[in-house]
């Protein structure tokens, strides 16, 4: 009966992220339809600081209170009248950081820069209600609460587009701002919680002996990426940018299968009877999502060109060796997580950030380099040879894994299950 609760509950996580991802990425298809390739490229930066922003909250934030409050369930409510108050005042300070840009920056992203600056102290705490009521084994209560986000983000953008013949792109993000308003207050509500008003960093310092490390493992795993887009207009132009962001939305129904696929393997290689099982289940990790990124790349490598004009709009016409890059470039993140995988049952985090630090600056440094003078596909094959680098470097580190001291020893601990890809993450 055990199992089968968490099984559930993985279930309902899944969901749950599925659907908080998923109000990107119908944000994301929105705007790329609408908009040219270069206007898009803007808007892509804006994503690449959203996702950076979102994945601070989260990982100094409901990772934190998950690992650190989750076992004792008399004080987790007011853990979480903290952590809340940190995603929220973060929130500020991001939404701070983009008034400032909008004062220095020109055209329509000015308007969808004062829509986000609006719009960050509320869908930070989203983020953190939603991982309060995960850590508080509720994970059906956060997929209720990321479906009304989605729901109303559906909802005002149908009025939208019905009424309104041309929207302009600021329209579609304050759609999406009001999902998350609307369910960070819902959320709220429902947990019973009021935020606690204190300065970002004090959380930090307060548990700053995981959030240090989590922070260490969001900035090797997700901001080389994120950094390839925002330092990618230096290199080639914004036209080229917006093409790179819309071939990989093409690709983000996958993260939410490779990191569903890893919540469920981990637990059963953590219930395992040892090593050998461990790194049985990790390869089969490995190969189901490497075959799964294979298909998956193929379609979208190969998909008609009217349905690829209606998904992403004008920049559908410069991502066509990108897509095919990208695909390739999946194989080698799922097998990844067949390592990942190795290495949290077996409790040895750190031989996976050993990994994803060796192979971060390759990737950093191939794609802002091709990208010169081959744009997106340059930076596409940045990708591909960063995530190359990181599987052959991570799965080196299994034998020694295995053969570490007391990988199930009470005094280390697991690896938390990793988080889809951001919002807006490449």
């Amino acid at each position: 009966m055990t199992n089968r609760t968490g099984l559930r509950g993985a279930h309902w996580g899944a969901i749950s992220q599925g659907l908080n991802t998923g109000t990107s990425f119908i944000l994301s298809f929105l705007v790329a339809r609408s908009q040219d390739p270069a206007e898009f490229g803007q808007f892509a930066l804006v994503l690449a600081l959203l996702a950076i922003a979102v994945g601070l909250a989260h990982e100094c934030g409901s990772t934190v209170l998950t690992i650190a409050h989750a076992a004792d369930r008399r004080r987790l409510p007011a853990a979480a009248r903290r952590s809340t108050g940190y995603t929220w005042t973060l929130g500020v300070v991001v939404g701070a950081g983009c008034l400032a840009l909008a004062a220095v920056t020109e055209g329509p992203i000015v308007p969808v820069l004062l829509v986000v600056a609006a719009a960050m102290p509320a869908v930070l705490l989203q983020d953190g209600v939603r991982g309060y009521l995960i850590a508080s084994a509720r994970p059906r209560a956060a997929a209720a609460n990321d479906g009304i986000r989605m729901g109303v983000q559906l909802g005002l953008t149908v009025v939208l587009l019905v009424s309104v013949p041309d929207p302009p792109m600021w329209t579609y993000v304050a759609a999406w701002a009001a999902g998350a308003a609307v369910a960070s207050a819902v959320g709220l509500w429902w947990a019973g919680l009021v935020p606690v008003r204190t300065l970002p960093h004090r959380w930090i310092v307060e548990h700053r002996t995981l959030a240090l490390p989590l922070l260490a493992m969001f900035a090797l795993t997700s901001l080389p990426s994120q950094a390839v887009v925002v330092l990618m207009p230096l290199a080639a132009d914004l036209e080229q940018t917006g093409a790179l962001r819309a071939a990989y939305l093409l690709f983000g129904p996958m993260g939410t299968l490779f990191a569903a696929v890893y919540s469920l393997a981990l637990v059963d290689a953590v219930r395992s009877g040892g090593p050998s099982e461990v790194v049985r289940i990790g390869r089969r990790v490995a190969l189901f999502l490497g075959c799964a990124g294979i298909v998956w790349g193929a379609v979208v490598a190969f998909l008609p060109a009217v349905i690829g004009r209606q998904l992403i709009g004008p920049s559908w016409d410069l991502t066509a060796d990108t897509r095919l890059v990208l695909g390739l470039s999946l194989v080698a993140e799922g097998v990844i997580f067949g390592a990942t995988t190795v290495m949290g049952a077996l409790r040895q985090p750190r031989r996976m950030v050993w990994a994803r630090l060796l192979s971060a600056p390759v990737m950093l440094g191939v794609a802002l380099g091709l990208s010169h003078g081959l744009g997106a596909t340059g930076a596409a094959i940045g990708f591909l040879v960063g995530y190359t680098a990181c599987a052959i470097f991570a799965w080196a580190q299994v034998p020694r894994a295995v053969r570490g001291p007391a990988p199930y020893s009470d005094s280390t601990v697991a690896v938390p299950a990793r988080r889809v890809p951001e919002e807006g993450t490449p």
